[in-house]
């Protein structure tokens, strides 16, 4: 929470329960629809969770590519097995 500025919107999966303390530092909480008592979404919903999903796809695959160049997985793999 500490790194977050005023404004900034955090994506999370359903079910994080974090929108008070989010707006607490001036953030807004983004995650898909939920279906509720629903059979299906609606268009704009389905509209919604579909640009949702683009955006965290684009954003999970830039941070793989930072975190496969900066050798962090690597690191983290080898501290792991030397505990072993």
């Amino acid at each position: 929470m500490g790194l977050l500025e005023p404004n900034d919107i955090v994506m999370a999966d359903k079910g994080f329960l974090i929108e008070n303390e989010l707006a607490s530092v001036g953030c807004k909480l983004q995650c898909p629809e939920f279906l509720r008592d629903k059979i299906q979404f609606d268009v704009s919903e389905m509209v919604s969770n579909c640009r949702l999903s683009n955006v965290r796809v684009t954003v999970e695959r830039a941070l793989l590519a930072e975190l496969n160049s900066t050798n962090i997985l690597k690191e983290l793999y080898l501290t792991e097995a030397s505990i072993m």
